[in-house]
């Protein structure tokens, strides 16, 4: 399973994160998208993709564990932006 936190700069994705990290442990392993990839000063929209299929790779591998992953999703933000 992969379960995919989303939401806009500041609704609490890192601290759902947090919160349910120990609740789901070990079955579920909580990450940042930071943690499975490295962030580009400039996030393209390759990369956005590219990052996309990395964290759906290590799910299909946890799945094949009997595990399950639950990224969080980094958004473009002011002075951040994703461009192609």
């Amino acid at each position: 399973m992969l379960l995919l936190v989303t939401g806009s700069t500041g609704a609490g994705k890192s601290t759902v994160r947090r919160v349910i990290t120990d609740a789901l442990a070990p079955a579920t392993e909580c990450i940042e998208l930071g943690h499975v990839v490295t962030m580009p000063p400039v996030p393209t929209i390759a990369w956005r993709q590219e990052a996309g299929e990395t964290v759906v790779r290590r799910a299909v591998a946890m799945q094949a564990e009997g595990r399950h992953l639950s990224p969080r999703s980094i958004r473009a933000t002011a002075g951040r932006p994703c461009t192609s």
